[in-house]
């Protein structure tokens, strides 16, 4: 068990190396019947060792095979073989040939695999050779079934369409390929990506003995990265068992829907790392996550207002990595609908009736969620444009701001479904016309006009209604004047 990806694929050269050039008198390790065996070679052929095991004689096959999980390692491996084989001095003559891996130097002795099909030659996709002689331009083969092929090396049937040399090194091979094959001893790679179904793979290629080689310096990683402060050891701690632990756990695990797109070697931080490795993560989250969410609706209102300044800045700096636009979260946030669940540290999605009462709590990530429905209100997300578009969850949601308020273009309201059919109520849709900001601007417009008009109207009804005092109180004083005057005397009645 060796350190860096370096030193383990130098150590299983080495001992693969060591392994396949055992002689007459060499010691040599292999299983008969379920037991395991170690006798000393007596006698050799191209294929076979004899081994006497004690009073017992057995013919041992000579093959050796170097699998590993992704074409990146089985590539530095075969190079690697073909390096040591070269400093023994165990290969011929040399030619370089335009193969489907690139120019590449082939000699004499070196063992190869073929990618195409050439039927009449006995020859299918993954069929392991090695070359015996190079003549003209051709050379000549012989197969892992003892028969001889000539190869035209300028003959078609032996390119690819885009006319490459349809072969190989096949010293190292993937685990996918090995699927079929039985060699004599098998020297495996350990990698994120060997999961439980690829390790039984990997396993069982092997008629006499099988040897794996993980890193130490991985495996401390990976055991280490969810174990509490005080439980955190340095690497020269972690001992062989520990490590044995962590590969059964890695060689257990399922991967039943990986493709070859999950084991892309990726920048990550400056390094390149193993897709395997960040879906594998991203999949445990996923499920921690599913299992929040499905007792979501039992639970109570999450705490949305008492996270603390260092869960607030985990989710903000989350966001940003997912590049979101800082003015969209900010505006997510002013606005009362993205908050973090104190209880869990988790972004959430707040919907609220018109009058603020916080009524339902959305995860912020995934489709067709298992929203919390406390009354059909989705989370709205308000802009300053007229256009109102639909978002599944708040990253989709972030992401629609951001492309508006980088292009410069007026906001949408945006309402967050939660992957699930939504209604608005009728307060709701109002509330949601009455605070776009454009209404704003049309509704105070149309506010001012009415308080003009209103304005001119009071103003006019004071007037009449003062002339109609002034005219009022002439009439009074009028008749106030009448009752003082004493009144004219009659001649025919005085007396």
């Amino acid at each position: 068990m060796r350190g860096a990806d370096e030193e383990v694929n130098e150590a299983l050269v080495n001992a693969w190396s060591n392994s396949r050039s055992r002689a007459v008198g060499d010691t040599v390790a292999f299983s008969r019947g379920g037991r395991e065996l170690v006798g000393q070679i007596i006698h050799q052929d191209d294929r076979h060792w004899t081994v006497a095991a004690g009073q017992e004689l057995h013919q041992v096959e000579r093959s050796h095979l170097i699998l590993a999980a992704d074409n990146r390692s089985v590539k530095e491996l075969n190079r690697l073989a073909q390096e040591k084989l070269k400093e023994e001095g165990l290969l011929g003559e040399g030619r370089e040939l335009q193969t489907i891996d690139g120019l590449q130097e082939f000699h004499v002795g070196d063992e190869i695999q073929f990618r195409t099909n050439v039927r009449d030659s006995g020859v299918f996709n993954r069929t392991r050779a090695r070359i015996e002689d190079f003549h003209g331009d051709a050379m000549t083969v012989r197969l892992a079934n003892g028969n001889q092929v000539n190869v035209d090396l300028n003959s078609s049937s032996w390119r690819t369409e885009d006319g490459d040399l349809a072969i190989q090194l096949g010293y190292a091979t993937t685990v996918y390929s090995s699927q079929g094959l039985t060699v004599g001893h098998t020297f495996i790679k350990d990698g994120w990506n060997l999961a439980r179904d690829a390790a039984g793979v990997a396993l069982s290629r092997h008629r006499e003995a099988s040897s794996i080689y993980a890193s130490r310096q991985e495996h401390h990683e990976r055991s280490m990265r969810r174990v509490a402060a005080d439980e955190w050891r340095r690497e020269a701690e972690f001992g062989d068992d520990e490590v044995l632990a962590s590969l059964a756990k890695s060689w257990s695990r399922k991967n039943d829907k990986a493709s070859t797109l999950d084991h892309l070697w990726q920048d990550s931080h400056g390094g390149l790392v193993d897709r395997g490795v960040i879906l594998a993560e991203q999949k445990e989250r996923a499920k921690a996550s599913k299992s929040q969410n499905i007792q979501l609706k039992d639970r109570p209102l999450p705490e949305v207002e008492g996270a603390s300044n260092a869960q607030v800045a985990a989710v903000m700096d989350d966001l940003l990595a997912r590049e979101i636009n800082v003015d969209a979260i900010k505006m997510a946030w002013a606005q009362g609908v993205l908050k973090v669940d104190a209880g869990t540290g988790n972004a959430v999605l707040c919907g609220r009736r018109a009058d603020g009462a916080l009524m339902q709590i959305l995860p912020f990530e995934g489709e067709k969620q298992k929203p919390d429905f406390r009354g059909r209100f989705p989370p709205i997300l308000r802009g300053d444009g007229d256009e109102t578009l639909v978002a599944t969850d708040g990253i989709e949601a972030l992401q629609k701001i951001s492309e508006y308020l980088d292009g410069g273009q007026p906001v949408p309201n945006i309402i967050v479904t939660g992957g699930k059919p939504f209604a608005l109520t009728g307060p709701q849709a109002k509330e949601l016309l009455a605070t776009s900001p454009a209404r704003k601007g049309e509704s105070a417009k149309k506010e001012v006009e009415k308080e003009g008009r209103s304005r001119s109207d009071r103003e006019a009804a004071t007037a009449r209604i003062a002339e109609a005092s002034r005219r009022a109180s002439a009439v009074v004083q009028e008749q106030a004047a009448r009752m003082q005057k004493p009144p004219e005397r009659d001649a025919g009645l005085t007396r």
